[in-house]
């Protein structure tokens, strides 16, 4: 796309975050770095309640605008810059992701090119602090995470850490659904897949996202998931010896052999950092399970 071109639509960006103004900063810094030409882009802070605002930062980018949602849901606050954004192609993604410099050029092209474009969506590069020695909780990442797949049929692999889709789209369908802590980004695109739009995967629209470190912070994701999983299967009546099945899902299974197994591509990483990965995984099944049946016994789920 040549600069100057009707090639280059109006794209906004829609960032929601929620406590993390250093990383939101570095993603800001990679945004200005964008070879899309500057005045054919905005970007959409949503400031999802953070305890201190990001305002002061997202003032440093002159590209940028901050906007807040009280409301406690990721979703929400998309829907929020959703209300706001005035381009033609929305793309979203993540505080805690670092968009490579073609990143918005070669996703806007993705989208143009689809014919009955509904969503592309960008590949995620998770990466460990320090390549040559990746912890056993960033090694499950890596494996349990690999987000944007290039299968991308039926909006099971899309995640809004990396997705680019058109205005008119999201006004045939409709925003995320309001409140979900987890799981809006699958429900609504398999809504867009249902209206008939095609998805797909574009590998040159990359972003990077440092690999979770602790076993804390994995645990929270867990919970954030067990959530809305649980909050899915309430609304599809899932219930008596089916959502049992579902519950003993978490155990480990043929997929977690498979990617277990993709460890053997890590030659330079120790036989205890290994089994460090499949404590993990058992682990977070574990948390998964007991916070599921937290939540059938009435209990609120977590942000």
């Amino acid at each position: 796309m040549a600069a100057g071109s009707p090639a280059y639509p109006s794209v906004s960006v829609i960032i929601p975050v929620y406590n993390d103004p250093r990383r939101l900063r570095l993603c800001l810094e990679c945004l200005g770095a964008q070879t899309y030409p500057g005045d054919r882009f905005e970007v959409i802070v949503v400031d999802n309640a953070s305890r201190e605002s990001v305002a002061p930062i997202v003032s440093e980018f002159p590209f940028a605008r901050s906007i807040e949602e009280p409301a406690p849901s990721v979703y929400t606050a998309r829907n929020r810059g959703l209300k706001e954004a005035r381009g033609e192609v929305i793309a979203f993604t993540d505080a805690d992701c670092l968009p490579t410099p073609r990143w918005l050029e070669r996703g806007v092209e993705a989208t143009l090119k689809l014919e009955g474009c509904g969503i592309v969506a960008g590949a995620v590069d998770l990466f460990p602090r320090d390549s040559a020695k990746p912890t056993a909780v960033e090694l499950y990442e890596m494996l349990y995470r690999p987000l944007g797949q290039p299968g991308l049929r039926d909006g099971s692999k899309v995640a809004t850490a990396n997705l680019f889709t058109l205005r008119r789209v999201v006004d045939d369908v409709g925003p995320f659904r309001d409140g979900l802590k987890t799981g809006g980004d699958f429900e609504w695109s398999q809504r867009v897949a249902a209206r008939g739009y095609a998805l797909a995967f574009c590998e040159e629209a990359l972003v990077r996202h440092p690999a979770r470190r602790t076993l804390r912070e994995v645990c929270g994701r867990a919970l954030r998931a067990a959530g809305g999983g649980h909050r899915q299967a309430t609304d599809e009546g899932v219930r008596g010896l089916r959502l049992v099945r579902q519950l003993l899902g978490g155990i480990l299974g043929p997929s977690d052999a498979a990617r277990l197994r993709l460890l053997r591509r890590y030659e330079g990483v120790g036989l205890h950092t290994k089994l460090g990965v499949v404590a993990v995984a058992l682990i977070v099944r574990a948390v998964i399970l007991a916070e599921r049946l937290r939540l059938l016994a009435g209990g609120e789920a977590h942000r």
